[in-house]
């Protein structure tokens, strides 16, 4: 009996430990939100009432009309076809990869520069001091996975005949995956950036060699197929569980100089966007050079050969950057040829999502865009006209974009030669959609001055398209041209795209 006394002081001394702690972080986050620029009591209050109208008026309708559409015939044979579990595989490994990739910039357990330092870097362990920002971005990734899963479960369930419990699983599964995502993702901010970029290439080859194996979908017939789908849950639910074991030690294995690094980085792209300049936030995640510094990225020869040879050089120093872009083209061209077939709405949405990709996916190689503007407004240095420059440095991206949209065309469709000339013709004008966003420039003043309406100031929505013109045109020009009925139709509708874009960017450079 005495040996067992101290249990009950070690007991109350851990308890107290923990309500000196949970004072110490609450008296913390008291002074941080008492500063100025706080939200108060009644702004947070209007913040939920506000997100509330839109859930109520533009949410529910919204996700209505998504599952009328998803029941449509086309898409329906997608998700109840034989290889639909093969592409839910595909698509789940390449999100896990993502977020792995994506913990370098931004991982789940971020906060505040001021809360970094004076929470996070404090004698307290991190699983307790950066719980609450995991548990926030966790939560919205989990719930998010969960609504989509939810969606695509109505559907089958609706128009496919399956079963309420095929159904549930569906859902279940969802939100396992969404918890091991999360600590995926937690991994990818834990990790240095050689070990990332192994575990996303590991990944990446997992997911690619899943790809062969086949996968059964979720209405798939014969005696076995409930069994299947238990065990399949149930393993995914255990692999939830055993990754969220090991949240609390990846939290306090978390580099304080990353985090802050972390936190300082979002703040200032905050301040940029909040400004209206997009461009500057997005300089600041933009992946510095680490390889090639020996590289020779002068050479002789023609001059087209040069200066391709310099950009090309100038891409590969940003390998994952790289690799990536050409996964994007790739993707949008596989994108573009899908949406080129049909003339569903459905398919037009997977057209536009395969412009905007194609046009975010161009931006490491045109790099030399960027240069070519900036010589545009300086003295002639380099003994080449402003036109010449653009000309030289557009070799490469346009050999890119026209090879690797090309290989996802013919993945997606095969040797159809309409579908194929439509992709390449939409790839030149997307190169000069990038001409066109590179000599844009800074915003305009007269942008910012207050447009009263019956409906508010819309002087941000100008704004807002202002900066998201590129990606609008890219959009717009891809659906127009992949709906249009004939192959002659499509011709002219890019030809002139094409040409309104180089005016466009003409008129840009003069003014610049």
């Amino acid at each position: 009996m005495a040996e067992s006394a101290p249990a009950p002081v070690g007991r109350a001394g851990r308890l107290t430990a923990r309500r000196g702690a949970a004072a110490r972080l609450a008296a913390i986050r008291a002074v941080y939100r008492g500063r100025g620029d706080a939200r108060s009591t009644g702004d947070v209050a209007y913040l939920v009432y506000a997100a509330a109208l839109v859930l109520a008026i533009v949410g529910v309708p919204l996700v209505r009309g998504l599952v009328i559409g998803l029941s449509g015939p086309g898409v329906l044979t997608l998700l109840t076809a034989p290889s639909a579990g093969q592409v839910a595989g595909v698509a789940a490994g390449g999100l896990l990869t993502g977020l792995v990739l994506l913990g370098q910039v931004r991982g789940p357990a971020l906060t505040s520069a001021f809360l970094t330092v004076a929470v996070a870097g404090n004698d307290l362990p991190r699983s307790r001091t950066l719980r609450a920002p995991f548990v926030v971005a966790a939560a919205l990734l989990t719930t998010s996975s969960v609504a989509v899963a939810a969606i695509l479960a109505r559907v089958l369930h609706d128009a496919a005949g399956a079963t309420a419990g095929t159904a549930g699983a569906i859902v279940v599964g969802a939100g396992a995956f969404g918890l091991l995502a999360s600590v995926v993702w937690l991994l990818g901010q834990r990790l240095g950036p050689v070990p990332a970029a192994r575990l996303a290439g590991a990944l990446a080859a997992a997911t690619g060699l899943g790809a062969l194996w086949p996968a059964p979908g979720p209405l798939a017939g014969g005696p076995l197929a409930p069994l299947s789908i238990l065990v399949a849950l149930s393993v995914l639910v255990g692999l939830s569980v055993l990754a969220a074991l090991a949240i609390p030690r990846l939290l306090d294995s978390l580099d304080g100089t990353v985090l802050l690094a972390q936190a300082r980085r979002w703040e200032a792209a905050g301040v940029s966007a909040s400004a209206g300049d997009l461009a500057g936030a997005m300089g600041r995640f933009r992946v510095l050079p680490r390889t090639g510094r020996t590289w020779w990225a002068v050479h002789s020869g023609s001059r087209t050969i040069r200066f391709v040879l310099r950009d090309l050089v100038g891409a590969l120093r940003t390998p994952g950057r790289a690799a990536g872009g050409a996964l994007g083209l790739v993707a949008a061209g596989s994108l573009l040829a899908a949406g080129a077939e049909g003339q569903q709405p459905l398919t037009w949405a997977a057209t536009a999502a395969g412009g905007v990709v194609a046009y975010l996916a161009l931006g490491v190689f045109t790099d030399g865009f960027r240069h070519a503007a900036e010589a545009a407004s300086a003295p002639a240095l380099y003994g080449y006209s402003t036109s010449r420059l653009f000309t030289l440095h557009a070799v490469l991206p346009t050999a890119c974009a026209l090879a690797l949209t090309g290989i996802g065309a013919a993945a997606t469709t095969g040797t159809d030669l309409t579908v194929g000339a439509t992709v390449a013709a939409l790839a030149v004008v997307l190169v000069l959609v990038r001409v066109r966003d590179s000599a844009k420039g800074p915003l305009p003043a007269a942008l910012l001055t207050p447009a009263p309406t019956p409906a508010g100031d819309v002087a941000g929505v100008a704004v807002l398209l202002w900066q998201a013109d590129a990606v609008v045109v890219s959009a717009l020009v891809a659906v127009a041209a992949s709906t249009a009925p004939t192959m002659s139709q499509r011709a002219l509708l890019v030809a002139c795209s094409g040409l309104a874009v180089a005016v466009g960017a003409r008129g840009r450079l003069r003014r610049a």
